[in-house]
């Protein structure tokens, strides 16, 4: 390539660059000032607007290892305690992972709890049977549960285990919700 060519092509990058810098910065603008529909930002809306399908809110909690004792009573993960709107025409999201660990022939199970009720079949549940009994096992665990009919108002939702042994636990938990126009 010549000089000529190398200037042309140098002077063509650096508009390049200089736009893609601009409309980088305008976009980061628009989002932080809340200008982006349904964001539910300082805009005064309730995150409302969009189309069927449009996530409007998310929100997520996370924690480390929590242990099922004592046995054989749903305990709820506090750390995952999450309180959430809704409002009319909103649907809510629920998505739960985590890891598993049990000793032995044994069992560890979570489930939703939301407005202190247990969300009816849904869970997530690791058990071995016919296994050695003196070693550590684990395995990943995940539930979700979508709700179209949730009513509108504050709600409270957490992630609760139970278990048959009290080393038993729950590891690397992360709630997530999702709240979308229904």
């Amino acid at each position: 390539m010549g000089e000529n060519s190398l200037k042309v092509l140098s002077f063509l990058a650096i508009i390049i660059g200089a736009s893609g810098l601009g409309f980088g910065t305008y976009s980061l603008m628009q989002v932080q000032s809340g200008a982006v529909k349904g964001d539910d930002g300082d805009d005064g809306d309730d995150g409302s607007d969009g189309a069927d399908g449009t996530i409007i809110r998310i929100d997520s909690k996370r924690c480390s290892a929590v242990y099922c004792n004592p046995i054989n009573q749903y305990l709820p993960i506090n750390e995952l305690n999450i309180t959430f709107n809704i409002f009319l025409g909103e649907a809510v999201y629920f998505l739960y992972t985590g890891v598993g660990e049990i000793f032995g022939v044994s069992f560890v199970t979570v489930v939703f709890i939301i407005d202190g009720k247990r969300v009816p079949n849904v869970f997530a549940s690791f058990s071995l049977g016919d296994v050695d009994p003196s070693h550590f096992y684990e395995s990943s665990l995940s539930m979700q549960f979508s709700n179209t009919t949730m009513s509108e108002g504050s709600h409270e939702i957490t992630v609760a285990r139970i278990g048959d042994e009290s080393f038993n636990s729950v590891n690397s938990n992360m709630l997530y919700i999702q709240i979308y126009r229904s």
